[in-house]
């Protein structure tokens, strides 16, 4: 049975898709686990990075000739037997894309809490032989990201260096967790830092401690992995990495395989400090899943 995970935060442009993205290539490339990743955003960002433009196209006519749903869709119709369309990116990734004709209709698009849990019994029971499914969710801008977030086993939140950032990170903790049935909040990861500013890394990371502790105080629950040997925010920081910095407009190669599937498994020059950063993200997110199981 696969681990969902989601990659959320209510402000836009943190660096959720560049995190959901990246953990989800390290851990199929350089771990060897299966790796499903489901684009929940309107914007398609993630399918962006992962297939390109020509390609999308032919993949809309290709799901319309086998009438397979797109992301949103197939989770808004879970229960009526249909089924979502699944891009085989390599031989331990695949993709649910998601469109951009969904930004015509995202005003009116509605999803049930109850086809929530009917998207989830299908990914528990369909995608069993996956070990993660990733979920990267659009900004609470669309109205979108409480529904969809009771999808996930796990939630991390990406906090840039904005003071908004973390008052985003406190507001959807508050908010995920007064819910009866929430996901486990793994942690928050520090994003689009220098390796050379430490004392900003220093002050962000105490200060998204607090924003989480403080969070589930108001609510007087105790953190997950409270007392379990980690802090609230990962260890591992996420530096800024110019490769990383326009991995959607970046080119394909050939072959079809996207910019970030090249960098991580180390074709790009200038590349290793991505890798080796990606690496030790994707350890720490396996050790965290891990205890916060038991293990």
């Amino acid at each position: 049975m696969p681990d969902i995970v989601t990659v959320a935060n209510y402000k836009g442009g943190v660096g959720k898709t560049t995190l959901a993205a990246l953990l989800a290539t390290t851990l199929s490339e350089r771990f060897g686990k299966k790796v499903l990743v489901i684009d929940g955003d309107p914007q398609a960002n993630l399918t962006e990075v992962f297939v390109n433009e020509t390609l999308q196209s032919k993949l809309i006519e290709r799901a319309d000739m086998y009438n397979k749903l797109f992301s949103l869709d197939f989770i808004a119709r879970a229960g009526t037997g249909e089924e979502p369309f699944i891009v085989g990116i390599t031989q331990n990734l695949s993709l649910i894309p998601s469109k951009p004709s969904y930004l015509k209709k995202i005003a009116t698009f509605n999803i049930a809490v109850d086809t929530v849990g009917e998207a989830k019994k299908y990914i528990v029971t369909k995608f069993r032989d996956y070990d993660f499914v990733f979920l990267d969710l659009p900004p609470q801008l669309y109205t979108l990201v409480s529904p969809l977030m009771s999808l996930a086993d796990y939630i991390v939140i990406p906090v840039s260096k904005t003071y908004f950032a973390l008052y985003s990170l406190q507001y959807l903790l508050e908010d995920v967790k007064s819910r009866q049935s929430s996901p486990i909040f793994l942690g928050a990861v520090l994003v689009r830092f220098r390796v050379v500013e430490l004392a900003a890394i220093k002050i962000f990371r105490r200060l998204a401690n607090e924003a989480v502790m403080e969070s589930y105080g108001l609510l007087g629950l105790k953190w997950e992995l409270d007392g379990k040997g980690f802090e609230p925010t990962f260890n591992n920081v996420l530096y800024y990495h110019p490769p990383l910095a326009n991995i959607r407009a970046l080119p394909f190669d050939t072959l079809g395989n996207s910019y970030i599937l090249r960098l991580v498994r180390g074709e790009i020059k200038k590349g290793e400090r991505v890798v080796k950063n990606a690496e030790d993200l994707a350890k720490e997110l396996l050790e965290r899943v891990s205890i916060s199981r038991g293990g």
